[in-house]
């Protein structure tokens, strides 16, 4: 039971991971689904496996209050997801990735990934969503996260159309 516990710890996020650089069209990530995104993407978000990062708990504790604020105000209660990653970059401390999973037995809730950005001493999500999540021209609402920000969390934008 303990291997397979591991296995799910180490497992899960790289298939998250690849499910999100795959992901690039459906409902708005942390929305119920049946609701409308007119937006359309025009890049995407490479993956690779993301190295661990260890955060003191009070800046987990601040971030982790950030992404439930954020997902409240969507509309999202926080009984229908966990936070499945959280991590500061080591490129520019006042970053931060994290990554939202459905609770267990939620099937309503889209799991996506986000960018959390700390000025004047508080964080606040700056961007979540599925696919091309910090990348240029930002989508409504998305702040473009800088490139060496995201080449830290081993994450890449790609304009549509080219490699």
């Amino acid at each position: 039971m303990g291997q397979l516990r591991r296995m799910a710890k180490v497992g899960v996020p790289l298939v998250l991971a690849i499910s999100l650089a795959a992901c690039g069209s459906g409902p708005k990530s942390g929305a119920k689904s049946g609701s409308k995104s007119g937006a359309k993407a025009t890049t995407t978000t490479t993956t690779v496996p993301p190295t661990t990062t260890t955060i003191a708990r009070a800046t987990a504790t601040t971030l982790t209050a950030a992404v439930n604020a954020y997902e409240s105000g969507q509309g999202v209660k926080t009984s229908e997801y966990t936070i499945n990653r959280l991590d500061t970059s080591g490129v520019d401390p006042t970053w931060a990735l994290f990554t939202l999973l459905p609770a267990s037995g939620e099937t309503n809730f889209q799991g996506g990934y986000g960018f959390a950005h700390m000025t004047s001493g508080n964080w606040s999500v700056v961007g979540f969503g599925s696919s091309g999540v910090g990348c240029p021209p930002g989508a409504t609402g998305n702040k473009v996260v800088p490139a060496k920000v995201l080449a830290g969390f081993h994450l890449t934008c790609e304009t549509a159309g080219h490699t």
